[in-house]
């Protein structure tokens, strides 16, 4: 989860949190009728594409970065940016840093093809981590020392405040690893484990909220920050469970 905080909304109202999901897939969106050999077109979806998620605070109109001189029409945006199936195979799998390796796609993240759905502003996304935990032990036998008990734990991924309640600012899921950055917890205990899950938290603005920020361009006092967001946004989580290998 990476974020730059200069496109994450005005002061007072930036969005609370941004996880930014890099994954390999085959999308929903897939024609049947396409072969995943046909190359002919740049945006073909195949049986395996790189997706990314990534949300900010942009313009869409003028289609660029919003900042505090912005005189522009920003929104809160997420945006998919899907990479071809042929520049995933040739690019990106396999690659031991696939953020490294998908740098040179992110500058098509944020055009308007791209453009997924506005007024969403906050995106968290929270693993299900089952593992192996050490627990120590007050005998002499090493092995007794070294004992380990099967564990699950919750891991959510934050952009702001890292460090509480166990979140952390990265995970990276490899195929027989994973790699934590900034959690709490034990993370040698958690290289070794494996994503049962993944929830997915929004928050959207509601149309109540839309049409007062309709009233507000029309001159009606607006609310503070603090109260239009929470009186004016709903939360919606789905959890995605991982298939198991046996």
């Amino acid at each position: 989860s990476r974020v730059n905080m200069m496109t994450m909304g005005p002061e007072g109202a930036k969005i609370t949190n941004a996880s930014q999901l890099i994954f390999f897939t085959t999308p929903t969106d897939r024609n049947p009728a396409k072969s995943s050999m046909d190359m002919r077109n740049d945006r073909i979806i195949g049986d395996v594409n790189c997706v990314g998620y990534k949300l900010l605070y942009r313009d869409q109109i003028l289609d660029r970065d919003a900042t505090s001189e912005s005189d522009g029409f920003p929104v809160y945006a997420l945006y998919r940016n899907l990479v071809s199936a042929e520049d995933t195979v040739r690019d990106l799998l396999g690659k031991e840093d696939l953020w490294a390796a998908y740098s040179r796609f992110q500058q098509d993240e944020t055009i308007p093809a791209n453009f997924l759905v506005e007024n969403v502003v906050e995106m968290t996304l929270i693993f299900e981590v089952d593992y192996q935990k050490k627990i120590g032990s007050s005998g002499s036998n090493k092995s007794d020392k070294d004992a380990t008990q099967r564990a699950s734990v919750l891991i959510p991924v934050m952009t702001t405040g890292a460090n509480r309640l166990g979140s952390c600012s990265q995970m990276d899921v490899y195929g027989n690893r994973l790699d934590v950055i900034g959690s709490g917890m034990n993370i040698d205990d958690l290289k070794s484990g494996r994503v049962t899950g993944v929830t997915i938290s929004m928050t959207v603005v509601t149309d109540e909220g839309m049409a007062l920020v309709d009233q507000i361009r029309k001159g009606r006092p607006a609310p503070s920050p603090e109260e239009f967001f929470e009186r004016y946004t709903r939360s919606f989580t789905q959890r995605v469970s991982l298939p198991l290998s046996h």
